[in-house]
C-alpha cells in the first residue's frame, strides 16, 4: 500500500483552553538521543496520548500528547504532571516504582496552549489536573493503543468503538 506524503498538510490542532480529556495511550519510545546545548543526550522517553471532550469536523474527537522523560526524580515533568493529576504527591515508595499503563482510562483536566512554530500550529499541553467533582467524564471512542496496531495506517477500532474507562473517583495511581 503506498504512503504518500506531500508539502501541505490538513492537520488541525486541538483547540486552545481547558478540555475534559482521558488517557488513551502510554507509549514507551525507548530511548531517544537529542541535543541539549550543543551536546546529544540519550535518556529513556514515553509519549502520554489524551482524548478530549471536543469533536473535529469529521465527528471523532481531538487527541493530544505530551512527551516525557521517564522518570519520577522529584524534578522530572512526568513526576510533576502526574503529582497534579493525582492531586497529592507520590512518597517515596510509590516514586520507586509507578506503572505508568494505569493512566489508561484515567480522565483528567487538562490545558492546551497553541504554538507556532515552522508555520503550523501545534497544540501543546500546559498542564493538567484531577478532573473537577461534578465535571462529567468522557469516554475515549474510536482509539486503538499503538502497542495494538496492526498496520500504523490501517489500525482497526474495536468492535464496541470504545476503549478504556476509569472512575474518576477511584484513581488507581
Amino acid at each position: 500500500m503506498p504512503f504518500i506524503v506531500s508539502e501541505g498538510s490538513s492537520f488541525t490542532p486541538c483547540p486552545a483552553g481547558p478540555h475534559s480529556s482521558v488517557c488513551v495511550d502510554v507509549v514507551d519510545l525507548g530511548m531517544v538521543t537529542s541535543t541539549f546545548e550543543g551536546k546529544p543526550k540519550t535518556s529513556h522517553k514515553c509519549r502520554i496520548v489524551w482524548q478530549v471532550a471536543e469533536r473535529k469536523e469529521d465527528g471523532t474527537l481531538f487527541q493530544v500528547s505530551k512527551q516525557y522523560t521517564a522518570s519520577l526524580h522529584e524534578k522530572a515533568s512526568l513526576r510533576k504532571d502526574l503529582e497534579a493529576w493525582r492531586g497529592k504527591p507520590f512518597t517515596k515508595d510509590e516514586a520507586a516504582g509507578f506503572d505508568v499503563e494505569h493512566l489508561i482510562g484515567v480522565p483528567c483536566l487538562l490545558n492546551v496552549q497553541h504554538v507556532e512554530r515552522n508555520g503550523s500550529t501545534y497544540g501543546n499541553v500546559t498542564s493538567l489536573m484531577r478532573l473537577p467533582k461534578g465535571m462529567p467524564e468522557i469516554k475515549a471512542t474510536g482509539y486503538v493503543r499503538k502497542k495494538d496496531r496492526t498496520d500504523e495506517h490501517d489500525a482497526p477500532v474495536p468492535p464496541d468503538g470504545t476503549y478504556g474507562e476509569a472512575d474518576s473517583d477511584d484513581i488507581p495511581f
